[in-house]
């Protein structure tokens, strides 16, 4: 079984072929979700996603993350566990359905949980509720990753959760937003 023509450096390698993966299996855990699966980083093997030719998918070069959408676009303030989808242009969550271009992205930062509590607690003005504000203080101290962007009506932030894979995920979507940037 091939992926495309023979000839065209599309065909899929003697391991996918035989159906055994011969390369690394990655195994990951997001809250008490466990996937295994199996990368190939020869240069043969591609996912084809929509349509869309990708690069081939490594540690360093994920195809996707299991997050937790914490919230932060202001039409989908509800968390959600999902996958963000790694591309050359863009990435995706799928839930929220949101694509976030690399060129729209403005900045990307960590938060801690007890930064990102006090900055709701002020925005939704509940700043004279002294219990809301122990409470927001006394949470565990988490590092999340925020998204800065444009999107075509206002600026917008997401806050998601990388969990385990919070270094390379954070580091694939900047190393990415400033290649992007440098192409201009």
């Amino acid at each position: 079984m091939t992926h495309g023509a023979r000839g065209t450096g599309m065909e899929r390698h003697e391991a996918h072929n035989e159906r055994i993966i011969l390369k690394e299996t990655t195994a990951e855990r997001f809250f008490d979700t466990t996937e295994v699966y199996p990368y190939c980083n020869d240069p043969r093997c591609q996912t084809n996603r929509g349509e869309e030719r990708d690069r081939p998918h490594t540690p360093d070069n994920p195809y996707f993350y299991y997050i937790k959408y914490i919230g932060g676009h202001k039409a989908y303030p509800s968390p959600s566990g999902t996958r963000m989808y790694f591309f050359e242009d863009r990435i995706e969550v799928d839930s929220p359905k949101l694509v976030i271009p690399y060129r729209s992205m403005k900045n990307i930062e960590n938060m801690t949980e007890r930064r990102i509590s006090i900055l709701r607690v002020v925005a939704l003005g509940l700043i004279f509720v002294p219990l809301a504000i122990v409470g927001a203080l006394w949470k565990k101290n988490l590092i999340y990753t925020v998204i800065r962007f444009k999107d075509d009506f206002d600026d917008q932030m997401i806050i998601v959760d990388f969990d385990q894979n919070l270094d390379s995920a954070q580091s694939v979507i900047y190393n990415s937003m400033l290649e992007f940037r440098n192409k201009r």
